[in-house]
Formats: structure tokens, sequence, C-alpha cells
């Protein structure tokens, strides 16, 4: 598992991204419940833009482990691009849970509870 994780970091750098997917798979094949090649092949599809795929890896992996830091504020990020900001309150004060001083994550979530707060006025 590990060299086809590193031919996919490859062929991903060489912008294979076909190539680097199948290998972000076989890795995940050869050593199911991995939270690293996981988070890797949700970050794979995060930075080809293909949001409702990346967030559903990174779901996976917070299933396996829900103490990781990093996936929760992607799974954030991801949830903001997508424009689901619930979900993406929720990751992020996960994220403050686990490092209650992540500069990132206090300020998006400053900025969440001020946006919601402004949408539920505008409702009434």
């Amino acid at each position: 598992p590990k060299i086809h994780h590193f031919l996919g970091l490859i062929h991903f750098q060489k912008k294979n991204y076909s190539e680097a997917q199948n290998h972000y798979l076989k890795s995940i094949e050869l050593k199911p419940g991995y939270t690293p090649y996981i988070n890797r092949l949700g970050s794979f599809y995060y930075d080809l833009g293909q949001l409702e795929t990346a967030q559903i890896q990174f779901q996976n992996s917070l299933k396996l482990n829900s103490n990781q830091a990093k996936i929760w504020l992607l799974s954030g990020l991801t949830s903001l691009r997508l424009n689901n900001l619930q979900n993406a309150l929720r990751s992020m004060e996960s994220v403050l849970r686990l490092e209650p001083t992540n500069s990132m994550a206090v300020n998006i979530v400053k900025k969440l509870k001020t946006a919601l707060k402004v949408n539920s006025n505008d409702a009434k």
C-alpha cells in the first residue's frame, strides 16, 4: 500500500489524475481503514474540485478516527465551498475541541456564527 500511495502522489504531481486515483484507491484496498490513505484520497478529490466526493472520504475517515483536527478542518472547508454553513460550523467546532487555539478555525467559527445569525434574522 505504501508504494501505491507514493505512486499516487507522483502521478498527482505530474497531473496524471486518473493514474493517481487508481493508486490511491489501490492503497486503500490493500490497507482498508488506514485513515492517512483515506485522507489523501479526500484531499485529492478536494484539490480537483470534486467536493461531494471529497466530503465522503473525509467523513469515512472521521468515522474511523474522530480525533483528526486536520480532517475536521478539511471537512469544514469542503462544507463551506458547498455552501453548507451548518455543517461547516459543526466541523470547525470539532477542530476547536481538538485544537482550541487553531486560529483558522477560530476565525471561521466567528464568521459562520455571524453569517448564520444574519441568515436566521433574514428568515424572520
